[in-house]
């Protein structure tokens, strides 16, 4: 009996031993003469064994094999056959290998090559065939270029500049001429004053890739001339896959000094967001009386504020992260797949700029002939920078033969805190006036809350007697928010003697802002294709709709402080907001308050609303051997209503049709085929 279980322990064993000794063979079919859709059920055989497979409703396959060296055949109805020989594959070990398949009228041609290992294939497949201009960066050009966030990482395309290292311009244009898509639906901004979203927030290892499209067609939104970004998060593998990652930097010029400037943190800053101790610690309606009203309650409303207006100095941390992925997808029943993804990642960075400099110069208004600019305003100082960028994504995916149906969610939360100090030079005569130079000190400490939270749900379907009908539906809801919380400014003068007091004529006064932009967007669209022949070559005629409904609510709170003149100890605009400091009852000549005229401005807030229909048609065919065209016609409905008041008159409005607009955009794009390697492109 103990011989028997020493036996079939060395069985199991060696079939486990066996098992755990196979490779993996996996990638995408691609259709060559469809803009590099996938190719689905396409057939996958090892050469000289009766080993293989199908791709997917997605054109991706997978192969098992016992390490070793092989020739893989990929074939499809009416397809060229196309031979990769040389796969190599190793024990517990997963090769990559996509192939792109183009149709093939005449007798069967079988096409022989070597394993290639271009890892950003696809998205230079996409670039080749595509007949609208677009540059774009697969996720393994992001993580080889070592970029942390997306700004960071789509200034490499060509035709494409980030701004402020958040904003993304193309082909040399502003933020209003580009837009921002987010798995090709509208997603809301992070600004008040911009038309695209702040790259900074999205971390790369989210996303699968990156698409800049520079030309208009049909079936894009109508509401740029730039360019569109669209920025595509991760699908679920094929396989099993699951990382995590740790990673930390040190810049010896940014890191450990003991100099570094910052505000004091809230107990939940670490993960991006502020606990409420940045709270408006008063109603934005409460009346502010002045210092010879009601001297009990101007106290009271001043003493309310926290007193920090200077950064305090510690020591800078090194920058550190983590993370982790993990995903696959499993047979449920015969034919049909289900796959999970889930992704998590957290970034903590510091920057410190020690010796910062900043300078603005203008002609001399008081004397025309010097050809010398002069200083309008200049300041050095030092500032510190913490950021956190925290994500989380979340997916499922159900596969039939003939239908895809995906469920995604995405939050993205990020906290920026920032300390300064500064000494500035303003002229006295105001811009460019060529007077003397008043010199001043400013302190600042600011805190902005940013989120994203996206869901995708989205089916795409194939049907018709060849499966050449393809149907795709989205519906994506998006919430976005930005939170200036307490950002909070203070100037000093400094006089000869060296006293610092409150000088409104050469500054401001000290100031303390909120700033509250809260936006959602309802985005839904659908598309059907249909492949058919044209004069002999592959075309095809796409048709579809999108509905878009956005909304924003934006306001702003602004309260500004006075101390009559009074001079600051030691220049510390701590020393400001003390108890001892304060107006009070007893003292009606000195001591720091709220400035009476502050209360919320009813012209500092307002609400938005967007509603954008639209309907499009587009036919994509050979008008030569060499020529394409995709020629197409988009008709879009756009409604703008807005509540808010007018500074300028104090009319109120109540959802004003700001917009009412309904236009037909009709495209036309051209590809001219000069070789198998090189195309010309033009669009209209």
């Amino acid at each position: 009996m103990k011989n028997s279980y020493i036996f079939l322990l060395l069985f199991f064993s060696s079939i486990l031993a066996a098992y755990s000794q196979q490779g993996t063979l996996a990638g995408n079919v691609i259709d060559g003469e469809y803009n590099n859709e996938p190719l689905a059920f396409a057939n996958i055989i090892v050469k000289g064994t009766t080993t293989g497979t199908t791709s997917d409703f997605d054109g991706k396959y997978q192969i098992d094999l016992k390490p070793g060296t092989y020739t893989i055949q990929f074939s499809f109805v009416g397809y060229e056959t196309k031979e990769i020989s040389d796969v190599v594959i190793k024990p517990n070990q997963v090769v990559d290998l996509d192939v792109t398949l183009a149709s093939n009228s005449l007798d069967e041609v079988i096409i022989a090559t070597s394993i290639k290992r271009n890892t950003e294939n696809a998205v230079l497949n996409i670039q080749k065939k595509s007949v609208t201009l677009l540059d774009g960066l697969s996720a393994q050009g992001i993580k080889s270029s070592g970029a942390g966030d997306l700004a960071s990482a789509v200034k490499s395309v060509p035709g494409v500049s980030v701004e402020g290292g958040k904003y993304v311009y193309v082909r040399g244009l502003g933020d209003r001429y580009t837009k921002s898509t987010l798995n090709g639906v509208d997603i809301p901004g992070l600004d008040p004053d911009r038309n695209t979203i702040q790259m900074d927030i999205f971390p790369t290892n989210i996303l699968d890739n990156i698409i800049v499209v520079k030309s208009a067609a049909a079936e894009y939104p109508a509401d740029f001339t730039g360019g569109v970004v669209d920025i595509v998060t991760k699908d679920f593998p094929t396989k099993l896959e699951a990382s995590i990652a740790f990673g930390a930097g040190y810049n010896p010029q940014m890191h450990g000094k003991d100099n570094f400037l910052i505000g004091t943190a809230s107990s939940t800053d670490f993960w991006g967001y502020d606990d409420g101790t940045r709270n408006l610690q008063i109603n934005r309606y409460q009346p502010i009386p002045g210092t010879f009203e009601n001297r009990g309650l101007l106290t009271s409303l001043t003493g309310r504020f926290d007193s920090e207006l200077g950064a305090k100095q510690e020591t800078s941390k090194p920058n550190f992260d983590f993370g982790f992925t993990l995903g696959n997808q499993f047979l449920v029943g015969d034919n049909n797949k289900l796959g999970y993804l889930a992704s998590f990642s957290y970034k903590n960075s510091t920057t410190f700029y020690e010796n910062r400099v900043d300078g603005a110069f203008a002609l001399d208004a008081n004397n025309l002939s010097n050809n010398e600019l002069v200083i309008d305003r200049i300041s050095e100082g030092s500032e510190g920078i913490n950021n956190i960028l925290l994500n989380g994504l979340v997916g499922l995916t159900f596969k039939t033969k003939n239908s895809k149906y995906k469920v995604n969610a995405l939050h993205i939360q990020n906290g920026e805190s920032t300390g300064g100090f500064f000494s500035q030079l303003v002229a006295q005569g105001g811009t460019g006036s060529g007077s003397g130079v008043e010199p001043l000190t400013k302190d600042a400490i600011t805190y902005t809350e940013r989120s994203i939270t996206n869901i995708l749900i989205n089916g795409s379907h194939s049907f018709g007697s060849q499966n050449d009908w393809d149907f795709d539906w989205k519906f994506s809801p998006t919430f976005a928010k930005v939170y200036d919380k307490d950002h909070r400014i203070t100037p000093l003068q400094e006089s000869d003697n060296n006293a610092f007091f409150i000088s409104p004529s050469a500054a401001t006064f000290p100031i303390r802002i909120w700033r509250w932009l809260q936006e959602e967007s309802w985005a839904s669209k659908f598309d059907f294709s249909k492949k058919y022949q044209f004069g002999g070559k592959p075309a095809k005629v796409k048709f579809g709709g999108a509905y878009t409904y956005k909304f924003r609510d934006f306001s702003i709170d602004d309260y500004t402080f006075n101390n009559n003149g009074v001079e600051v100890p030691d220049g510390n605009p701590n020393n400001l907001l003390t108890p001892e400091a304060i107006w009070n009852r007893d003292n009606n000549v000195d001591g720091t308050f709220l400035i009476s005229g502050d209360i919320f401005n009813a012209g500092d807030a307002y609400e938005g609303e967007q509603n954008i229909a639209s309907t499009y048609i587009s036919n994509e065919f050979n008008i030569t051997e060499k020529l394409k065209a995709v020629l197409g016609l988009r008709a879009e409905a756009f409604i703008s209503y807005y509540t808010g008041r007018n500074n300028t008159t104090g009319t109120d409005f109540l959802r004003f049709k700001v917009i009412d607009k309904h236009d037909l955009f009709p495209s036309a794009n051209f590809i001219y085929a000069l070789s198998d390697e090189s195309n010309i492109r033009t669009s209209l």
